[in-house]
This record gives structure tokens, sequence and C-alpha cells, in this order.
């Protein structure tokens, strides 16, 4: 009994990352994921990697590079090449440098670096025919600690993505179907064992998503998260209890048509923290502030991009 409510909590947190991950509407950069990405608050205060997003959104830049063409044509891509996470002070915390392979968007490194310069872990990409295949992460000194397998279609969509820890032994295995229109249906996550941890079902409307509900091994409703739209942005995420009783809701604020905050509410609609979008003159985010819900600064995030020209051969 243990057992299960440890996995279903690992998989609400997982489910509630992916939700906020797979929003995509924070910036046109090319923003690369990560072992520890920004903090979205869920039912036990933690927050993890989403499993299969990061594929995603690395492999969307190279689908659209392979949009076939009569000749070639040549694609801007604005890619992130560090990110600074600073205390409210102002002050060095951490600071992350992605690098890509040469001529493509794809990023091939990722190193996570201290305060005082010091390497404390670093994530190496692996493809092949454009789609990410592996994902290894090490210490600072370069010992394995884990990595991540995947498998696609021959379309190229995700189908499996498998965790490995240290010793190549096999922790997790995800599963993903997909509709007649391409669009994911169901994502199901098993434990090394071959054992259904839990899975989630993803209903749309007019190609969007509107509904993603997340139940038990045993087919009973665990949760459930509910999309809202206006004018074609995505204005909130309302997160459902077994009971169907609102739980939390995000809401996401526009100017002109670009996202500069984000508002985290109880279900009691009580202000829990508020993130802020600073743009620069091309409308790139070059700045998050996290702020609590008293607006009190927490965290100040900076980010560096260059602009990649990328041709794509002829008949791509």
């Amino acid at each position: 009994m243990q057992c299960w409510i440890l996995n279903k909590t690992v998989f609400s947190i997982l489910l509630i990352l992916t939700l906020s991950l797979s929003l995509s509407i924070f910036s046109c950069t090319s923003v690369p994921e990560k072992e520890a990405q920004e903090e979205t608050p869920t039912a036990g205060g933690e927050a993890a990697e989403a499993p299969g997003n990061q594929v995603e959104e690395t492999n969307a830049v190279v689908k659209a590079e392979e949009e076939k063409s009569e000749k070639p044509v040549a694609v801007s891509l604005v890619l992130t090449t560090k990110e600074t996470s600073l205390f409210p002070d102002g002050s060095l915390d951490q600071y992350r440098v992605y690098t890509y392979l040469e001529g493509t968007g794809s990023l091939v490194k990722e190193e996570l670096f201290r305060q005082e310069g010091l390497l404390v872990e670093q994530v190496l990409y692996q493809y092949s025919d454009g789609l990410l295949v592996k994902r290894e992460v090490q210490d600072g000194s370069g010992r394995l600690t884990g990595f991540r397998s995947y498998e696609y279609s021959e379309k190229g969509d995700l189908l499996e993505e498998s965790l490995y820890g240290a010793k190549g032994e096999l922790q997790s295995r995800s599963r993903y179907e997909y509709d007649d229109s391409g669009k994911k249906a169901k994502w199901s996550i098993f434990d090394s064992q071959g054992t259904l941890i839990a899975y989630s079902l993803y209903l749309y409307k007019d190609g969007e998503p509107a509904t993603i509900e997340n139940y038990s091994p045993s087919g009973d409703l665990e949760e459930s998260f509910q999309f809202e739209y206006s004018q074609g942005k995505r204005t909130k995420l309302l997160e459902y209890d077994s009971r169907k009783k609102l739980v939390r809701y995000t809401q996401y604020l526009y100017d002109n048509g670009t996202l500069f905050s984000e508002e985290y509410y109880t279900g009691t609609k009580v202000l829990q923290r508020k993130v802020l979008y600073l743009r620069d003159n091309l409308g790139e985010v070059t700045e998050i502030r996290h702020l609590d819900g008293q607006g009190n600064l927490r965290e100040i995030i900076r980010r560096e991009y260059i602009v990649r020209e990328i041709v794509t051969p002829a008949g791509r």
C-alpha cells in the first residue's frame, strides 16, 4: 500500500510538471529542458522532470527543419546559451551553460555550475536521424548518475522512454499512444518490473488540449486538469481532485498577445506565487522573476541566447 502511495505521488508530480512545461508559450526562445527545471508547486510541494517532455521540446526544432521543400530554406533559431539563477539580492546562486551541435539547433551538452564556478552536473544528448535517443546525466567529476533512452515510430513520434540508474538498472518505463490525428492520447508509466503505476488520458477540443485525466492502475480517476483559452491563447490551467473539487489553478496574463505573467492560486483563490517575464526588443525572455504570494522577490533567472541561421537542404 505504501509503495502505491509513493508511486502515485511521484506520478502526480511528473504530470503536473508536464503540464507546466507543455505550455510552450513562455517565449519564442528555444530553451533547453533540464533535470532541475523551474519549480512548479505540487501536492507535495516538490518539483520533478516530466518524462518525454524534454524529448518533444528538443525534437520540435528538428522536425520543423525537416519540412519538405523544393529548395533550401533558411530558418532562424533563437537558442538559449546560458541561464543564471540569482538570489533576491542579486547575488549568484548557480548557472547553466548550453552547447548545441554546430549548424543545428540540437542541444548536445548542458552544464550546471555553482556560484564559485564548480561544475556539479552535466547532461549529454545523443541523436540518431535527427531524433534524441539518449540523455545521459553525469556528476561534476564525470561519473554517470543515470540516463534515459527513447524509441520512436517511423513517423518520429515518441513511443517509449526508459529511465535507468547509474549501474544501468531499469527504474521505470513510459509508453505513449497517439490518436488518428497524431496527437498524444495516452501516457502510461510502469515500474522496473513492468507493473503499471498510473496512466493519463489526453482529450482535445478544436485541436488544443482540453483535459488531461490521471488514473490509478485500477482505472480510478485520481485527478484531472482542464485548460481554458481566449483568442487562441491559453489563459488558465485548473487542477481537480478525484471528487472534481478544484485544488489549485494557474492564470496566464498577456500584453498584446505576449505572455508577461503567471499567477498560481489555491482552489480557494489565494495567491501562492507569481512569475513575471521580462523581454528584450525582439520579444525574447531575458529575465524571469519569481515572487511569493505577498509579492516578495524569491528568485531571478536571467537568460542569454544566440540567433543561429539554419539552412535546410532541398527536398527536406
